[in-house]
């Protein structure tokens, strides 16, 4: 069944383009998470934990950072929105959000203290979920530095100058990240998530660059936004788009080659795969080899991997077509990736039992 909703899943996003130099399509499939979660863990609620011992120390590092009173608490949230995305794309796991903001942190600390297991168990219990997933720690700091540009020439007046100078926006978030089982209380998954991106504006002064420079609430909703996107896909799959380009037409016309890219292009992908097979039984081995590697493509697109790569090998192997060898590499990175992907797809033995007898 996992099988069959991964190759519907590819199939439907196909989208094939014509360019003037070679056809190619595009496609999207889900790939495996980095970090493989106990099959048990099925529902996962997403706490901030961040929040300090004594609220009065926010005040202070906001005076000390320079940072907006309630930017961390909003760049939390836009981590949060990132995370619960990326679990949406694949159905792995269902993800909650806690409402209630809890923490014990303290202002200078590097790595912050793992959750209590009374809160854990709190927490989990509340949301039936399998795991707490907990932003123990998130900080965030947005740097503007300038510089001088060399003046360019007033339309007005060519006897003068205008001053231009330039702006440079850094916003950058840390979040250190737990993921703890709410049965045990194990920590599985840890790590101190660093991200950060920055925007530039010009201006006649510093201050009128300034202005045009991206807010700094919103550039730090935006990084730490990015942020819970990447570690969702660190704990989840999560879908990827790929474009493959196919061989086009060659000059001495080939009547199953040229019907098999015209079949291609309207997404007819079972008869544009018989048309290149029979295009490698051919004499040329040049035909031969770019029919093997486009019948690898729509293996791929409809996908039957172990046939793709199967073909792209001979298209290398056999016809002596070079690009085949590196296609061929990345179809068994392919197979790698689905079967792992069917592994961490998997439900309990007792969830399966209960979805039968339903």
């Amino acid at each position: 069944m996992v099988k069959n909703i991964l190759f519907a899943f590819t199939l439907a996003a196909a989208l094939f383009m014509y360019a003037c130099s070679s056809p190619k399509v595009s496609f999207s499939y889900l790939q495996p998470a980095a970090v493989n979660l106990p099959s048990n863990i099925q529902k996962i609620v997403v706490v901030d934990h961040s929040a300090m011992k004594d609220g009065t120390w926010n005040v202070i590092e906001g005076a000390l950072t320079g940072e907006g009173i309630g930017q961390d608490v909003e760049g939390v949230l836009n981590l949060i929105a990132g995370i619960r995305e990326i679990g949406a794309e694949s159905n792995r796991y269902v993800i909650e959000k806690e409402s209630m903001r809890y923490g014990q942190g303290k202002l200078l600390e590097n790595i912050p203290n793992p959750m209590d297991m009374s809160l854990i168990k709190d927490i989990g219990n509340k949301h039936q979920a399998d795991a707490v997933l907990a932003i123990d720690k998130f900080d965030s700091d947005f740097i503007v530095t300038n510089a001088k540009l060399k003046d360019k020439p007033n339309p007005d007046d060519t006897t003068k100058k205008i001053e231009q100078y330039k702006v440079t926006g850094v916003a950058t978030i840390v979040a250190y990240i737990r993921v703890y089982e709410v049965a045990t209380g194990n920590i599985l998954d840890e790590i101190k998530h660093r991200n950060s991106f920055s925007w530039n504006a010009t201006g006649n002064s510093v201050d009128d660059a300034v202005k045009k420079l991206m807010q700094k609430q919103l550039a730090v909703n935006q990084v730490a936004y990015q942020a819970g996107i990447a570690y969702g896909k660190r704990i989840a799959p999560a879908e990827v788009y790929v474009t493959r380009v196919l061989y086009k037409r060659p000059k001495n016309k080939h009547v199953a080659f040229d019907r098999g890219v015209r079949k291609a292009e309207v997404g007819d992908w079972y008869g544009a795969s018989a048309d290149f097979e029979e295009a490698t039984k051919g004499a040329d081995n040049k035909i031969k080899g770019k029919a093997a590697y486009n019948l690898a493509v729509c293996y791929e697109v409809l996908g039957k991997l172990e046939e793709a790569q199967a073909w792209a090998q001979d298209a290398y192997v056999k016809f002596g077509l070079s690009k085949g060898k590196e296609y061929q590499a990345i179809l068994q990175q392919r197979i790698y990736d689905r079967d792992e992907l069917i592994r961490q797809m998997e439900r309990p033995a007792e969830d399966d039992s209960n979805y039968n007898n339903n």
